[in-house]
């Protein structure tokens, strides 16, 4: 276990220190992560939304029909 912290924690230094030395670098992994937290929350909502639409599928829909040119 101590061998565990001390790993996170030389881990968590030397992302700082390179946080320091590249901010730009970091700035785009950032963007990246909240990319990537967007896109499944994007996801998350399609699929409730589909799910929901699949719920009322049990009520039947009147066919869509066009009128002929005659």
């Amino acid at each position: 276990m101590a061998k565990a912290k001390e790993t996170v924690e030389e881990t968590a230094e030397a992302t700082v220190e390179e946080t320091k030395k590249r901010p730009f670098k970091s700035a785009a992994i950032v963007t990246g992560a909240l990319a990537a937290i967007g896109g499944s929350i994007f996801g998350l909502k399609k699929l409730r939304k589909r799910k929901k639409s699949a719920a009322n599928e049990d009520t039947p829909v009147p066919p869509k029909v066009t009128p002929s040119a005659d």
